[in-house]
């Protein structure tokens, strides 16, 4: 297990101008800047977790309580994620679902509602390049808020 620890001298980092998903902090709030240029802001749990990186390894993926933001590969195949059923924990915060390989056209990425729907369909799926969405619980469905399929 290795941990590290990242120090910021001045109170603001600017986003980095490559095209590339960046995570960088400006303040105190860190933000992941997905290759559309769209800032999403990363609220990390006090256990160090909320980030997680996903892969057809890891597919069919059960959303834990304690994730903010979905990290996926989609380069080997597709990739599932399937939200908690009850979405209780996701009442009042989001996920956000973001393309890490630039590989959604070739291999999508889904979202299942897990017997609920998202906005109107029982999953979300995600199928363009770099595309991202970011989804909470609105009780007795999922909504999207941000990002498309």
């Amino acid at each position: 297990l290795t941990v590290s620890q990242t120090r910021y001298a001045d109170g603001t980092v600017a986003p980095p101008s490559s095209p590339d998903p960046t995570i960088y902090r400006k303040g105190l709030q860190l933000y992941i800047r997905d290759t559309l240029g769209v800032e999403h802001p990363v609220a990390v749990g006090a256990d160090g977790l909320g980030v997680v990186s996903l892969t057809v390894a890891q597919s069919p993926y059960d959303v834990l309580p304690t994730d903010r933001v979905l990290l996926v590969d989609t380069t080997d195949g597709p990739v599932t994620a399937k939200l908690p059923a009850d979405g209780g924990p996701f009442l009042g915060r989001s996920l956000t679902v973001i393309d890490a390989k630039r590989k959604f056209g070739t291999n999508a990425a889904t979202l299942d509602g897990n017997g609920k729907n998202i906005g109107a369909a029982g999953t979300l799926v995600l199928s363009t390049d770099d595309a991202s969405s970011t989804v909470y619980w609105a009780d007795p469905t999922w909504e999207v808020s941000a990002g498309a399929g």
